[in-house]
């Protein structure tokens, strides 16, 4: 009897180890393979991922408030964009991504939102026809929602012609068409007070031009965009807008006809209203640096790209942030 015991013992322990051990090598294998695909993914919109396939997926935690980019060649014909957004399932948590579609010229010409919370799927589908083969731009951007916690997963498939083997890197056009701002050769500020490396450059003109905040999710399928919009005189506006996505409803409402309740659809379209009153501030300008100043706080920040990088110090508590924000495509 004694045998035996010592025989069943041995007998079940040396699988255990086994499994153990190719439960480890799994896990491990797929947290390098999670790290290369999120490494491969581009947040420069000058320099975007070629896509080698139709089917983009990732997830959403620390990386809220990051922006990818894509490239590849689409048309012509009808293209379709099915975005599906999973939230984590537990209490307070949702889960918001958008994607917009830019052509040739750096114009905007297809965009769409989904966002879900409460461990329920949702899905949104976009389709733009394109009358010509041609490279587009696809950007994804993983907004902040500053009133929840934000963490899921989200996958975009494209369905139509697509031509990933042509793909191409988008230029300097990818995102914005013609500036209005020579960016060819501009110090690059590193968030820590300073630049890495200070070349020559035109002089650079802000007037006229507007650069897009943070987006922030909001509750009931909206967004909070924030703009900052240079004017003449070296005057810039603050603009908070809410943008409000159209929507189906579903009501259960009493039929006087047919004498009973009936579920009935209906139609909530969308909206793009101030959140707040504008901020009237000054900014000045000394090449590739700007400095801009409201009541609340100052923005120091050095051109990058098609955008403004730097940081922003809050007056009263002397707290400094990142700031970053991207100039939006001209009308």
């Amino acid at each position: 009897m004694k045998r035996n015991t010592t025989f069943a013992v041995t007998h079940f322990s040396a699988p255990r180890k086994i499994y153990r051990l190719v439960y480890s090598t799994l896990m491990f294998l797929m947290i390098i393979s999670s790290s290369a695909l999120t490494n491969a993914q581009s947040k420069d919109r000058d320099n975007p991922t070629q896509l080698t396939a139709r089917e983009i997926s990732g997830v959403v935690g620390d990386n809220v408030g990051e922006t990818y980019y894509y490239s590849f060649v689409a048309g012509p014909g009808d293209l379709s964009i099915t975005l599906t957004v999973e939230p984590v399932k537990k209490p307070f948590n949702t889960c918001a991504v958008i994607f917009e579609l830019f052509n040739e010229d750096g114009r905007s010409i297809g965009s769409g939102y989904a966002f879900a919370s409460n461990g329920d799927t949702r899905q949104r589908v976009e389709r733009i026809n394109f009358s010509r083969k041609q490279k587009v731009l696809l950007k994804i951007k993983l907004p902040v929602n500053e009133f929840e916690t934000s963490s899921g997963k989200y996958q975009l498939q494209l369905d139509g012609p697509v031509n990933l083997s042509n793909a191409v890197s988008a230029t300097n056009k990818s995102d914005g068409g013609d500036s209005g701002l020579d960016l060819s050769d501009l110090s690059v500020y590193d968030n820590n007070g300073g630049a890495k490396a200070q070349r020559q450059s035109a002089s650079l003109k802000l007037e006229g031009t507007q650069f897009e905040g943070r987006v922030i999710a909001l509750p009931g399928n909206s967004l909070l965009h924030t703009y900052y919009i240079f004017e003449k005189q070296g005057k810039v506006v603050c603009r908070f807008t809410k943008i409000t996505f159209a929507q189906t409803t579903l009501e259960y409402k009493y039929n006087v006809v047919t004498e009973r309740y009936e579920y009935v659809t209906g139609f909530v379209p969308g909206s793009a209203l101030p959140f707040r009153p504008d901020e009237i501030g000054t900014y000045m300008q000394t090449g590739n640096r700007v400095r801009l100043q409201f009541s609340d706080r100052r923005l120091d920040a050095t051109v990058k790209d098609n955008g403004l990088e730097g940081m922003v110090t809050f007056k009263e508590s002397n707290k400094k942030e990142p700031w970053v924000v991207a100039k939006t495509p001209e009308e």
